[in-house]
Protein backbone atom coordinates (compact mmCIF):
# COMPACT_ATOMS: atom_id res chain seq x y z
CA UNK A 1 0.00 0.00 0.00
CA UNK A 2 1.50 3.34 -1.07
CA UNK A 3 1.07 5.80 1.79
CA UNK A 4 3.71 8.29 0.67
CA UNK A 5 2.96 11.81 1.77
CA UNK A 6 1.07 10.68 4.86
CA UNK A 7 2.12 12.09 8.21
CA UNK A 8 3.44 9.31 10.49
CA UNK A 9 0.35 9.56 12.69
CA UNK A 10 -2.11 9.41 9.80
CA UNK A 11 -0.24 6.44 8.35
CA UNK A 12 -0.54 4.63 11.69
CA UNK A 13 -4.26 5.48 11.92
CA UNK A 14 -4.87 4.14 8.42
CA UNK A 15 -3.10 0.86 9.21
CA UNK A 16 -5.04 0.47 12.48
CA UNK A 17 -8.32 1.30 10.72
CA UNK A 18 -7.62 -1.33 8.05
CA UNK A 19 -7.13 -4.02 10.72
CA UNK A 20 -10.26 -2.86 12.60
CA UNK A 21 -12.32 -2.78 9.41
CA UNK A 22 -11.35 -6.32 8.43
CA UNK A 23 -12.61 -7.50 11.79
CA UNK A 24 -16.12 -6.10 11.23
CA UNK A 25 -17.36 -8.95 9.01
CA UNK A 26 -17.92 -6.74 5.98
CA UNK A 27 -17.75 -7.84 2.34
CA UNK A 28 -14.36 -7.52 0.63
CA UNK A 29 -15.78 -5.03 -1.86
CA UNK A 30 -17.18 -2.86 0.95
CA UNK A 31 -13.85 -2.91 2.79
CA UNK A 32 -12.03 -1.97 -0.40
CA UNK A 33 -14.36 1.00 -0.99
CA UNK A 34 -14.04 2.22 2.61
CA UNK A 35 -10.24 2.01 2.50
CA UNK A 36 -10.13 3.89 -0.81
CA UNK A 37 -12.07 6.89 0.51
CA UNK A 38 -10.37 6.97 3.92
CA UNK A 39 -6.99 6.82 2.21
CA UNK A 40 -8.00 9.84 0.10
CA UNK A 41 -9.21 11.63 3.24
CA UNK A 42 -6.02 11.00 5.23
CA UNK A 43 -3.91 11.94 2.23
CA UNK A 44 -5.83 15.23 2.02
CA UNK A 45 -5.31 15.85 5.74
CA UNK A 46 -1.63 14.97 5.56
CA UNK A 47 -1.06 17.62 2.90
CA UNK A 48 -2.47 20.11 5.38
CA UNK A 49 -0.48 18.57 8.27
CA UNK A 50 -3.81 18.04 10.03
CA UNK A 51 -5.37 15.32 12.20
CA UNK A 52 -8.80 13.66 11.69
CA UNK A 53 -9.88 14.26 15.31
CA UNK A 54 -9.65 18.02 14.77
CA UNK A 55 -12.05 18.13 11.82
CA UNK A 56 -15.40 19.89 11.83
CA UNK A 57 -18.54 19.32 9.80
CA UNK A 58 -17.42 22.19 7.56
CA UNK A 59 -14.02 20.66 6.80
CA UNK A 60 -15.63 17.29 6.00
CA UNK A 61 -17.95 19.02 3.52
CA UNK A 62 -14.94 20.76 1.95
CA UNK A 63 -13.22 17.39 1.54
CA UNK A 64 -16.35 15.86 -0.04
CA UNK A 65 -16.18 18.67 -2.58
CA UNK A 66 -12.73 17.51 -3.66
CA UNK A 67 -13.99 14.13 -4.93
CA UNK A 68 -12.94 13.60 -8.57
CA UNK A 69 -15.39 14.59 -11.28
CA UNK A 70 -16.19 12.74 -14.49
CA UNK A 71 -15.51 13.91 -18.04
CA UNK A 72 -18.72 15.99 -18.01
CA UNK A 73 -17.55 17.77 -14.86
CA UNK A 74 -20.18 16.08 -12.71
CA UNK A 75 -19.35 14.90 -9.22
CA UNK A 76 -20.44 11.38 -8.26
CA UNK A 77 -22.70 10.69 -5.30
CA UNK A 78 -20.84 11.44 -2.11
CA UNK A 79 -22.80 8.81 -0.18
CA UNK A 80 -20.14 6.01 -0.45
CA UNK A 81 -17.41 8.40 0.71
CA UNK A 82 -19.50 9.75 3.57
CA UNK A 83 -20.36 6.21 4.69
CA UNK A 84 -16.65 5.30 4.67
CA UNK A 85 -15.79 8.37 6.76
CA UNK A 86 -18.54 7.47 9.23
CA UNK A 87 -16.97 4.04 9.60
CA UNK A 88 -13.58 5.68 10.14
CA UNK A 89 -14.91 7.95 12.87
CA UNK A 90 -16.74 5.01 14.40
CA UNK A 91 -13.33 3.31 14.59
CA UNK A 92 -11.76 6.38 16.24
CA UNK A 93 -14.58 6.53 18.81
CA UNK A 94 -14.66 2.77 19.53
CA UNK A 95 -10.89 2.71 20.10
CA UNK A 96 -11.04 5.67 22.51
CA UNK A 97 -9.23 8.11 20.24
CA UNK A 98 -12.06 10.65 20.34
CA UNK A 99 -15.44 11.31 21.93
CA UNK A 100 -18.65 10.44 20.06
CA UNK A 101 -19.94 14.00 20.48
CA UNK A 102 -17.00 15.21 18.37
CA UNK A 103 -17.90 13.07 15.31
CA UNK A 104 -17.97 15.63 12.44
CA UNK A 105 -19.90 13.32 10.08
CA UNK A 106 -22.98 12.65 12.21
CA UNK A 107 -25.19 15.47 10.90
CA UNK A 108 -24.03 15.51 7.26
CA UNK A 109 -26.56 14.21 4.75
CA UNK A 110 -25.53 12.31 1.63
CA UNK A 111 -28.17 14.09 -0.48
CA UNK A 112 -28.24 11.36 -3.06
CA UNK A 113 -30.29 12.30 -6.13
CA UNK A 114 -33.68 10.61 -6.04
CA UNK A 115 -33.69 9.09 -9.49
CA UNK A 116 -36.20 6.45 -10.43
CA UNK A 117 -34.49 3.28 -11.65
CA UNK A 118 -34.56 2.18 -15.27
CA UNK A 119 -37.24 -0.50 -15.72
CA UNK A 120 -37.89 -2.65 -18.78
CA UNK A 121 -41.34 -3.35 -20.13
CA UNK A 122 -42.44 -6.97 -20.26
CA UNK A 123 -41.94 -6.94 -24.03
CA UNK A 124 -38.37 -5.64 -23.57
CA UNK A 125 -37.65 -8.31 -20.96
CA UNK A 126 -38.88 -10.99 -23.36
CA UNK A 127 -36.62 -9.65 -26.15
CA UNK A 128 -33.63 -9.51 -23.79
CA UNK A 129 -34.13 -13.04 -22.47
CA UNK A 130 -34.43 -14.39 -26.02
CA UNK A 131 -31.26 -12.65 -27.24
CA UNK A 132 -28.55 -15.15 -26.09
CA UNK A 133 -27.86 -18.35 -28.01
CA UNK A 134 -25.37 -19.49 -25.36
CA UNK A 135 -27.20 -21.66 -22.75
CA UNK A 136 -25.25 -20.28 -19.78
CA UNK A 137 -25.89 -16.67 -20.77
CA UNK A 138 -29.57 -17.37 -21.42
CA UNK A 139 -29.92 -18.93 -17.95
CA UNK A 140 -27.99 -16.06 -16.39
CA UNK A 141 -30.34 -13.40 -17.76
CA UNK A 142 -33.42 -15.40 -16.88
CA UNK A 143 -32.33 -15.99 -13.27
CA UNK A 144 -31.56 -12.29 -12.81
CA UNK A 145 -35.13 -11.50 -13.81
CA UNK A 146 -37.25 -14.32 -12.35
CA UNK A 147 -35.50 -14.31 -8.95
CA UNK A 148 -34.59 -10.62 -8.59
CA UNK A 149 -31.12 -11.59 -7.40
CA UNK A 150 -28.34 -9.05 -7.18
CA UNK A 151 -25.49 -9.63 -9.61
CA UNK A 152 -23.07 -10.54 -6.80
CA UNK A 153 -25.55 -13.08 -5.45
CA UNK A 154 -25.92 -14.60 -8.92
CA UNK A 155 -22.17 -14.84 -9.49
CA UNK A 156 -21.53 -16.69 -6.22
CA UNK A 157 -24.53 -19.05 -6.60
CA UNK A 158 -23.66 -22.71 -5.94
CA UNK A 159 -25.55 -25.78 -7.12
CA UNK A 160 -25.96 -26.91 -3.52
CA UNK A 161 -28.17 -23.87 -2.93
CA UNK A 162 -30.57 -24.76 -5.77
CA UNK A 163 -33.54 -26.92 -4.79
CA UNK A 164 -34.96 -28.27 -8.05
CA UNK A 165 -37.79 -30.18 -6.37
CA UNK A 166 -39.24 -27.14 -4.61
CA UNK A 167 -37.99 -24.67 -7.25
CA UNK A 168 -36.27 -22.48 -4.68
CA UNK A 169 -32.82 -20.97 -4.29
CA UNK A 170 -31.06 -20.13 -1.05
CA UNK A 171 -29.52 -16.71 -1.71
CA UNK A 172 -26.55 -15.85 0.45
CA UNK A 173 -27.00 -12.10 0.52
CA UNK A 174 -25.16 -9.05 1.78
CA UNK A 175 -23.96 -8.98 5.38
CA UNK A 176 -24.70 -12.66 5.94
CA UNK A 177 -28.43 -12.18 5.37
CA UNK A 178 -29.89 -15.22 3.60
CA UNK A 179 -33.27 -15.50 1.91
CA UNK A 180 -35.23 -17.89 -0.26
CA UNK A 181 -36.25 -16.95 -3.82
CA UNK A 182 -38.41 -18.82 -6.28
CA UNK A 183 -38.15 -19.79 -9.95
CA UNK A 184 -40.62 -21.08 -12.52
CA UNK A 185 -40.84 -24.30 -14.56
CA UNK A 186 -39.13 -22.87 -17.65
CA UNK A 187 -36.17 -21.73 -15.53
CA UNK A 188 -36.10 -25.16 -13.88
CA UNK A 189 -35.84 -26.83 -17.28
CA UNK A 190 -32.98 -24.48 -18.26
CA UNK A 191 -31.20 -25.23 -14.97
CA UNK A 192 -31.54 -28.97 -15.53
CA UNK A 193 -30.10 -28.73 -19.05
CA UNK A 194 -27.22 -26.53 -17.92
CA UNK A 195 -26.45 -28.83 -14.97
CA UNK A 196 -25.59 -31.61 -17.44
CA UNK A 197 -23.01 -29.35 -19.10
CA UNK A 198 -21.56 -27.66 -16.02
CA UNK A 199 -18.85 -29.43 -14.02
CA UNK A 200 -18.30 -26.68 -11.44
CA UNK A 201 -19.68 -26.26 -7.91
CA UNK A 202 -20.78 -22.81 -9.10
CA UNK A 203 -23.80 -22.44 -11.35
CA UNK A 204 -21.88 -19.86 -13.39
CA UNK A 205 -18.19 -20.81 -13.38
CA UNK A 206 -15.36 -18.47 -14.23
CA UNK A 207 -11.66 -18.93 -14.91
CA UNK A 208 -10.78 -19.45 -11.24
CA UNK A 209 -14.02 -20.14 -9.37
CA UNK A 210 -17.14 -18.24 -10.39
CA UNK A 211 -17.92 -15.65 -13.05
CA UNK A 212 -17.11 -12.03 -12.19
CA UNK A 213 -19.68 -9.25 -11.80
CA UNK A 214 -18.00 -7.15 -14.48
CA UNK A 215 -18.33 -10.01 -16.96
CA UNK A 216 -22.07 -10.31 -16.27
CA UNK A 217 -22.49 -6.54 -16.65
CA UNK A 218 -20.82 -6.63 -20.07
CA UNK A 219 -22.96 -9.55 -21.18
CA UNK A 220 -26.20 -7.86 -20.12
CA UNK A 221 -25.29 -4.71 -22.03
CA UNK A 222 -24.31 -6.75 -25.09
CA UNK A 223 -27.59 -8.64 -25.19
CA UNK A 224 -29.64 -5.51 -24.53
CA UNK A 225 -28.02 -3.95 -27.58
CA UNK A 226 -28.68 -7.12 -29.61
CA UNK A 227 -32.34 -6.98 -28.51
CA UNK A 228 -32.62 -3.38 -29.72
CA UNK A 229 -33.36 -1.96 -26.27
CA UNK A 230 -32.55 1.74 -26.20
CA UNK A 231 -32.08 2.04 -22.43
CA UNK A 232 -29.13 1.95 -20.06
CA UNK A 233 -29.51 -1.71 -19.11
CA UNK A 234 -27.41 -3.42 -16.44
CA UNK A 235 -27.99 -6.47 -14.19
CA UNK A 236 -29.80 -4.40 -11.56
CA UNK A 237 -32.26 -3.28 -14.26
CA UNK A 238 -33.65 -6.82 -14.32
CA UNK A 239 -33.99 -6.76 -10.52
CA UNK A 240 -35.86 -3.44 -10.71
CA UNK A 241 -38.06 -4.80 -13.50
CA UNK A 242 -38.85 -7.91 -11.44
CA UNK A 243 -39.96 -5.83 -8.45
CA UNK A 244 -42.00 -3.44 -10.57
CA UNK A 245 -43.76 -6.17 -12.55
CA UNK A 246 -44.65 -8.01 -9.33
CA UNK A 247 -46.21 -4.84 -7.97
CA UNK A 248 -48.16 -4.27 -11.19
CA UNK A 249 -49.59 -7.77 -10.84
CA UNK A 250 -50.87 -6.93 -7.38
CA UNK A 251 -48.15 -8.54 -5.25
CA UNK A 252 -47.97 -7.37 -1.63
CA UNK A 253 -45.14 -4.93 -0.80
CA UNK A 254 -44.02 -7.11 2.11
CA UNK A 255 -43.76 -10.14 -0.16
CA UNK A 256 -41.71 -8.17 -2.69
CA UNK A 257 -39.50 -6.92 0.14
CA UNK A 258 -38.86 -10.51 1.24
CA UNK A 259 -38.09 -11.74 -2.29
CA UNK A 260 -35.70 -8.87 -3.00
CA UNK A 261 -34.02 -9.02 0.41
CA UNK A 262 -34.65 -5.35 1.28
CA UNK A 263 -33.94 -4.63 4.95
CA UNK A 264 -36.64 -1.94 4.94
CA UNK A 265 -39.98 -1.78 3.15
CA UNK A 266 -39.17 1.88 2.42
CA UNK A 267 -36.68 0.68 -0.19
CA UNK A 268 -39.35 -1.52 -1.74
CA UNK A 269 -41.79 1.41 -1.85
CA UNK A 270 -39.63 2.87 -4.62
CA UNK A 271 -41.39 0.49 -6.99
CA UNK A 272 -44.73 2.12 -6.26
CA UNK A 273 -43.31 5.33 -7.74
CA UNK A 274 -41.90 3.46 -10.72
CA UNK A 275 -45.25 1.78 -11.30
CA UNK A 276 -47.00 5.15 -11.07
CA UNK A 277 -44.67 6.54 -13.74
CA UNK A 278 -45.54 3.57 -15.93
CA UNK A 279 -49.27 4.24 -15.47
CA UNK A 280 -48.77 7.90 -16.36
CA UNK A 281 -47.04 6.99 -19.63
CA UNK A 282 -49.79 4.55 -20.53
CA UNK A 283 -52.43 7.18 -19.72
CA UNK A 284 -50.67 9.80 -21.82
CA UNK A 285 -50.83 7.48 -24.84
CA UNK A 286 -54.57 8.12 -24.81
CA UNK A 287 -54.78 11.68 -23.47
CA UNK A 288 -51.28 13.11 -24.01
CA UNK A 289 -52.26 14.81 -27.25
CA UNK A 290 -55.08 16.85 -25.76
CA UNK A 291 -54.65 20.60 -25.64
Amino acid sequence: MNLEGFTPRNRKLYEEFEKWLRGQGLRKKTIKNHLYFVRKFLEWLSKRRDDPELQTEGSIIIFLGTLPRNEEGEQPSRAPCLYALRQFYKFLISTGKMNSSADPTRYIKARKPKKLPVVLTREEVAKLLNAPSDPMDALMLRLLYVTGMRVGELCSLRWEDVNMEERTILVRGKGGKHRIVLFDEETAAMLNRWRLLCDSEFVFPGKKDHIRERTVQKKVKKYAKMAGIDKNVHPHTLRHSFGTHLLEEGADLRAIQELLGHSSVKTTELYTHVSREHLKKEYEKLFGGEK
